[in-house]
């Protein structure tokens, strides 16, 4: 299952665009079912053309909840895991004070330390 997991989060995007394919493919089946099932007349060739409608109805339910599995393991399941390794944001301190803050009121910042003059030449 590990595998599984690695496999789906590494190559993400081309799983996406493979699956995206298919769903036009599916799509495409599913609009050519239902325009013939839409000029069937006869109660025999609406019965076979619903079967196609159907078919295709359930093909591309099929895939879109490959794409909805896809999702969840990427997004929800495989951070979870211990196997991917999830590469921490860096997040803002709400609550530190910057030393530019303080300079600006008047007060010396207490950490700031003065520039080196050790080794400057004059001219």
């Amino acid at each position: 299952m590990d595998a599984v997991f690695r496999f789906l989060v590494e190559n993400e995007p081309l799983v996406y665009i493979l699956l995206g394919l298919a769903a036009l493919f599916a799509g495409r089946r599913l609009w050519r079912a239902w325009q013939e099932w839409r000029a069937a007349i006869f109660g025999l060739e609406r019965q076979v053309t619903f079967r196609r409608l159907l078919h295709a109805a359930f093909q591309m339910g099929g895939v879109m909840m490959l794409v909805l599995l896809e999702f969840f393991l990427a997004s929800f399941a495989a951070p979870g895991s211990a196997v991917v390794n999830v590469v921490a944001t860096p997040t803002v301190d709400v609550n530190a004070v910057s030393q530019t803050e303080n300079a600006a009121e008047g007060a010396a910042a207490p950490n700031a330390a003065l520039p080196d003059e050790t080794g400057c030449q004059a001219g």
